[in-house]
């Protein structure tokens, strides 16, 4: 289970994705306060029986992240999209080895979640590409990010202030299913 927290009552959309391997099996927007949502995303997690919820933990999202992880009734996940790429705390040589690659790569951990969706959803890099609701609303989000490589060679995707004046609102779908699929990484679908 991907979320993404909107900013409040009547600004924006938070947004619940869920996948089921590679295929997301449920996308809705929300416009929920606090308890209510909380009570939505455990309600989903329980009724789809979803392993984790990984929920931004940076900004308007840390409240119910926090919240969340305090009642304990689910296993939740934090996605810190303005920190920096790779693994927050690498435990192993491996880790380590794969963050300071991933952090060579990218400027934020933000663009490397939406480059990592990029690559899953490219069959030419994957034998078993992600498969996403038909849903214009996701596509609109999607297709508004850009990429480019600074003057240091990382890549740094479209900012999401950036999206939202290209397409007169914020890419909550989009965020949402990039959170379920966050765990999977570069290298392809886990077992």
């Amino acid at each position: 289970m991907g979320v993404d927290i909107s900013g409040g009552l009547g600004r924006d959309f938070s947004t619940i994705a869920i996948r089921d391997g590679n295929k997301v099996i449920f996308l809705e927007e929300y416009q929920l306060n606090a308890p209510d949502l909380e009570d939505k995303i455990i309600e989903l997690y329980n009724e789809f029986g979803c392993e984790y919820c990984c929920v931004e933990r940076d900004g308007v999202g840390k409240p119910i992240y926090d919240h969340l992880e305090d009642r304990g009734v689910i296993n939740v996940v934090s996605i810190n999209s303005g920190g920096g790429a790779g693994i927050e705390e690498p435990l192993s040589y491996e880790e380590e080895a794969k963050t300071k690659e991933l952090k060579e790569l990218y400027y934020r951990k933000r663009d490397e979640l939406w480059f990592s969706l990029r690559n899953l959803l490219n069959p030419y890099i994957n034998t078993m590409p992600i498969l996403l609701p038909k849903h214009y609303k996701l596509k609109k989000h999607l297709m508004c990010a850009t990429w480019k490589k600074g003057n240091t060679g990382k890549i740094q995707v479209l900012p999401k202030d950036e999206m939202r004046k290209k397409i007169k609102e914020s890419p909550d779908l989009a965020d949402a299913v990039i959170f379920a699929f966050a765990d999977i990484g570069e290298a392809g679908l886990m077992a």
